[in-house]
């Protein structure tokens, strides 16, 4: 972290991990409260990023936000969860976040952000197998006061995790809705016969010979 009177950069974060976990409000963050940069954080999880109720973030108060690279297996956001990167005020754009997966989920108010105050939004790029959403979760690249977005990169089938499932019933099924109608009342014009003739026909025991 760069303090409030510095003018140094803030520093980089490097992870290289096998799982890592980031939960109950704890944050990861480089950040620069005066004209230095913001720092870069590059995490590299093997099988899984889990974050819940957890913060990945870049900050910088008036200079460029700070680039966040992440590359792993599985990414999970849930519970208020957010990947960002941020310019508190000036002219300085917000830092760019890549991110590459086998799957990429955002659920439950789950946030992927490089937003700037007057300069351009950072840009965002997802190259995953498979990205799934909920409808609260958001991947957004804005500018406050100009409104220079960045770019937003989805190289993936993004999925409407809530609209693929199927609803289920809300009553049981009736057996009587999936069996066919009785014989007997059906359209007596329609009733066809079944008839078996002992001639020729089958044996009266079944062990015995035709």
């Amino acid at each position: 972290f760069s303090g409030t009177y510095s003018v140094g950069e803030g520093g980089n974060i490097s992870v290289t991990t096998g799982n890592l976990t980031v939960t109950e409000g704890a944050t990861i963050s480089a950040e620069s409260s005066n004209t230095g940069n913001a720092g870069a954080i590059n995490i590299h999880a093997g099988n899984l990023l889990s974050l819940n109720n957890g913060t990945i973030k870049t900050n910088a108060e008036k200079a460029l936000g700070g680039n966040i690279n992440i590359t792993g297996k599985d990414i999970q956001l849930t519970h208020n969860s957010g990947i960002s990167t941020s310019v508190k005020s000036g002219e300085g754009k917000g830092g760019n976040v890549t991110i590459n997966a086998s799957t990429y989920v955002a659920l439950e108010n789950s946030d992927l952000t490089a937003n700037a105050d007057q300069g351009y939004g950072g840009d965002i790029t997802i190259n995953a197998d498979a990205v799934f959403l909920s409808p609260d979760s958001d991947i957004t690249a804005s500018s406050q006061v100009s409104g220079k977005e960045g770019k937003i990169s989805v190289n993936s089938p993004v999925q409407d995790i809530v609209n693929a499932m199927v609803p289920l019933r809300e009553s049981f099924l009736s057996a009587d809705e999936l069996l066919p109608e009785r014989c007997e009342t059906r359209d007596p014009e329609q009733a066809g016969s079944f008839i078996i003739d002992n001639g020729e026909g089958l044996p009266p025991r079944p062990d015995e010979l035709l």
